[in-house]
């Protein structure tokens, strides 16, 4: 903790670094968690293309995570071979001469609660959003390999190879705490449609949510579980996002 909050005054200042001991301290006393919503227009992206000839980038078989699960470093384990088989989830990685290096999860149609809890696991969402819409969650490097930037390869290359599904835009949410994971995503070219914030006691929660989604065709909670096999409408297109919200 006091490790984090040296770190944090370095990088983000005094008032910042208030606001998340606020924050930490009011996940202490009920369930609590604001995450940023996020969104990518993969035409207009700034990905980068990879300079180093170890690298090899595609999308894991299940054979894959059997084997990149035994060690526990990776981060993954025996469910996620289910996420690939039985609920079209997809998990795009970049290998250095057989290592895992990063990867990052995709799923399109729908995103369920579990791939965006925060720090318990009452405050994940469902998602729900149109064709040519991914949700992307679970990005991770390995410890040895972070700082070179695969964060913004894996995504560029993944969303290079899903255009061929007819996949051009790609949703996220990410702790309003992270700094690192904001400034990488903005980097990127993602653009932020609001805060949403999930709060309550033991298994009563309540969300709050903005209204910005809305025209991109996305649907959130319980309107989301209902209706996710939907099509989207006319109006749900990938240019409808509000003019103050497009990139510049």
């Amino acid at each position: 903790m006091l490790s984090s909050l040296t770190s944090r005054l370095r990088s983000t200042g005094f008032l910042a670094t208030g606001l998340w001991v606020a924050y930490r301290l009011a996940q202490r006393c009920m369930t609590l968690d604001v995450t940023r919503l996020v969104w990518l227009d993969g035409s207009t992206a700034n990905f980068k293309e990879s300079t180093d000839s170890r690298l090899t980038f595609r999308f894991l078989t299940p054979e894959d995570i059997l084997k990149f699960s035994e060690d526990a470093t990776n981060e993954l384990n025996d469910s996620f071979v289910e996420r690939i088989e039985e609920s079209q989830h997809l998990c795009f990685a970049a290998l250095s001469e057989g290592r895992l290096a990063a990867y990052a999860w995709y799923t399109p149609h729908r995103a369920e609660a579990e791939c965006n809890q925060g720090r318990h696991k009452n405050t994940g969402v469902d998602f729900s959003y149109p064709d040519h819409v991914v949700f992307m969650y679970k990005g991770f490097t390995h410890p040895e390999f972070r700082g070179q930037g695969l964060y913004g390869l894996v995504n560029g290359l993944a969303m290079r190879s899903l255009a061929d599904r007819g996949i051009s835009h790609i949703l996220s949410t990410m702790d309003w705490t992270n700094i690192a994971a904001r400034r990488s995503c903005s980097r990127l070219g993602f653009v932020e449609l609001g805060i949403i914030y999930r709060w309550g006691w033991g298994r009563w929660m309540n969300t709050n949510a903005p209204l910005t989604f809305r025209p991109l065709g996305i649907k959130i909670g319980n309107e989301a579980a209902c209706n996710h096999r939907c099509k989207p409408s006319k109006e749900e297109s990938p240019e409808a996002i509000p003019s103050h919200l497009q990139p510049t």
